[in-house]
C-alpha cells in the first residue's frame, strides 16, 4: 500500500509540475505519511478548482501485486469521496473489476462501488471515428493519401491511445520537432 500511494505522489508532482501548479512542492519522493500530504494536497487542488484524472490501466495486474489489501482500495474511496468535484478515476482493464478482486479484503471495498456495475466498452475505431482525428491536419493543409484512414488503422488496430500516439507523431514530423 504505501508503495503505491508513493508512486502515486511521485506522478501527482509529475504532472502538477508539467502545469506549474505550485503545489507539487509539497509532495516528495521521501514522505512520512503520504496519505495525508495527498488529502491535503486535494483539500489545496480543491480550492484552486482544479480537477484531477487519475488513470490505472491494466488493473488486473495492479490487483494482483504484493501487499496491495483493501485499506488501500478503501483510502482511494475516501478520496473519491471526499474530493468527488476535484478527484476523478478511469480504470481500465480486460475484464469486470470486481471479478477481478482476489480477496475478500479487496471485495469489501467500497472502492468498486464507484465504477458501477456495468463496465463500459472501449472499442477500437474505425475509418468514419479517424475523421475527428485527421481534422487538425486538415485545417494546416496537410493532404493524406486515399489509403492513410486504412493504414492508420492497419498500423494501431485502431487502439484509440495508438491512433493518438501516431496522430501526435506525426504532427511532430511535419512540423520538423522529431524524427520517424
Amino acid at each position: 500500500n504505501e508503495k503505491f500511494l508513493q508512486k502515486l505522489a511521485h506522478l501527482l508532482k509529475q504532472e502538477l509540475e508539467n502545469i506549474g501548479n505550485e503545489c507539487a512542492d509539497d509532495l516528495s519522493t521521501n514522505l512520512e505519511n503520504v496519505a495525508a500530504t495527498i488529502q491535503e494536497l486535494f483539500r489545496k487542488l480543491e480550492r484552486q478548482n482544479v480537477k484531477c484524472l487519475i488513470i490505472m490501466d491494466q488493473f488486473d495486474r495492479i490487483l494482483g501485486c504484493e501487499g496491495i489489501d483493501g485499506k488501500l482500495w478503501n483510502f482511494l474511496s475516501l478520496l473519491a469521496e471526499q474530493f468527488s468535484s476535484t478527484l476523478y478515476f478511469l480504470i481500465a482493464s480486460r475484464s469486470i473489476l470486481e471479478s477481478l478482486c482476489t480477496t475478500h479484503d479487496q471485495l469489501d471495498s467500497d472502492f468498486w462501488r464507484l465504477f458501477g456495475a456495468a463496465p463500459n466498452d472501449l472499442p477500437p475505431h474505425g475509418e468514419l471515428d479517424l475523421d475527428s482525428w485527421f481534422e487538425p491536419f486538415s485545417n494546416d493543409g496537410t493532404v493524406f493519401e486515399n489509403n492513410a484512414k486504412q493504414k492508420f488503422l492497419d498500423w494501431t488496430g485502431g487502439v484509440p491511445i495508438l491512433v493518438a500516439a501516431l496522430c501526435d507523431k506525426i504532427w511532430d514530423m511535419r512540423n520538423g520537432n522529431s524524427t520517424p
